[in-house]
């Protein structure tokens, strides 16, 4: 190859490319909390998210959750072709796509499917071949996806649509569509209701604890989930920080002078 046609952008320079457009993409520059955030099983995360605490880790690598956003909107199209199939073929439209859907005066958020057919709410994840057998085993999605998958399900009855079920795909990012994990189970009000509860209890919990001056003691308190700090926006692994201004991880466990085991966190998920 001579030497005037090498190429003029080098690796480094793609992925730099390719990473400020991660980084910068709508769904990443996202600060308000929405129905995926309710759920986490981190009460600390919860309520910094709440309380819209400063973000310190904003050096996550994007590329899982890109990975996800090239999927729903692939899978967007999928069904919106299918709407138009439908109505050639005299048919009326199955799908609702990518709406957004209110569950209560400041929570609303973008759901990815709704069955005019069957009234089923359908929420896409893609995930690693790590977190998909876990799911598998488990046979359930975890508290995270579930709340959300139920208060989606919230959303659209507020809309005044009937909703049956919920159901949660998690579709793999590497491997065949064969070891795609479909769950579902009926729509229950009471499960939305008991996700706002907590958060809302831990609102109250924050507000009384920092009118007494206790916020930090309270923070402390909260029970933690450590398995995805390395993805959790509040994360600095420096044993200084105040719990009301972020979070230790698992660093904060440590007595003096002990080192932390490595990272427990696996690949993210969308």
């Amino acid at each position: 190859m001579t030497a005037d046609l090498v190429p003029a952008l080098t690796s480094g320079e793609l992925l730099t490319i390719i990473r400020n457009a991660a980084d910068n993409a709508p769904r990443t520059l996202q600060t308000a909390i929405g129905p995926s955030g309710v759920g986490v099983p981190c009460d600390r995360r919860l309520t910094l998210e709440i309380l819209a605490a400063t973000q310190h880790n904003t050096g996550v690598d994007k590329w899982a959750a890109t990975v996800g956003t090239a999927v729903h909107t692939w899978l967007a199209d999928v069904f919106t072709t299918h709407n138009q199939q439908l109505i050639a073929a005299g048919q009326p439209p199955r799908w609702l796509l990518e709406q957004r859907v209110n569950i209560r005066t400041g929570l609303s958020g973008s759901c990815d499917l709704y069955d005019l057919q069957t009234h089923t709410v359908t929420d896409w994840k893609t995930t690693g071949a790590t977190r998909l057998r876990k799911y598998r085993a488990a046979g359930h999605p975890g508290q995270q996806y579930r709340y959300q998958a139920h208060l989606y399900g919230m959303g659209w009855a507020n809309a005044g649509l009937p909703v049956r079920d919920v159901a949660v795909v998690f579709l793999p990012r590497s491997g065949v569509l064969r070891d795609t994990y479909y769950w579902t189970e009926p729509y229950d009000q009471t499960v939305a209701q008991a996700a706002l509860d907590r958060m809302d209890g831990l609102l109250v919990g924050a507000d009384i604890a920092d009118s007494l001056g206790g916020l930090d003691q309270f923070m402390r308190a909260l029970p933690r989930d450590t398995d995805m700090c390395d993805y959790c926006p509040f994360y600095t692994p420096d044993r200084g920080i105040s719990p009301a201004d972020g979070c230790n991880g698992p660093l904060e466990d440590l007595a003096p002078g002990q080192k932390a085991a490595p990272s427990q966190a696996l690949t993210g998920i969308f």
